[in-house]
């Protein structure tokens, strides 16, 4: 377990980030020449947030599955489901995922459904 704590702190730092810059988006993805990116979609404008090491993008995709209840790796190619993220004790977001692809190709669609609420 404490193998996988930079892998969750990464997870939700992007998820914060993207709520505290009230992205619409967020796109995980291999598109990129430092091959990965996490893009975020602010006023419908693509902004590259950060770029991951390559060999994270796999386990911080499947993290986010198993965050959504979804299956590791999607048998027709594609998985959707929600999840809502805890902040503190009286606040949270819920998101919509999308996970696409297979083993190293997988690409993730995250959606905010419900900013940070009280």
């Amino acid at each position: 377990m404490a193998d996988d704590e930079p892998l969750v702190k990464l997870t939700y730092a992007i998820l914060l980030s993207a709520l505290k810059r009230r992205a619409e988006a967020v796109r995980i993805d291999g598109d990129h020449p430092q091959g990965c990116a996490v893009r975020f979609w602010i006023d419908g404008v693509e902004q590259v947030e950060m770029c991951p090491p390559i060999q994270l993008r796999a386990p911080l995709i499947r993290r986010l599955s198993a965050m959504a209840d979804l299956p590791s790796y999607p048998k027709d190619g594609a998985a959707e489901g929600e999840f809502t993220l805890l902040i503190g004790e009286h606040r949270h977001a819920r998101f919509a995922v999308r996970v696409e692809g297979r083993a190293f190709d997988l690409v993730a669609t995250l959606h905010i459904l419900q900013g940070l609420e009280s």
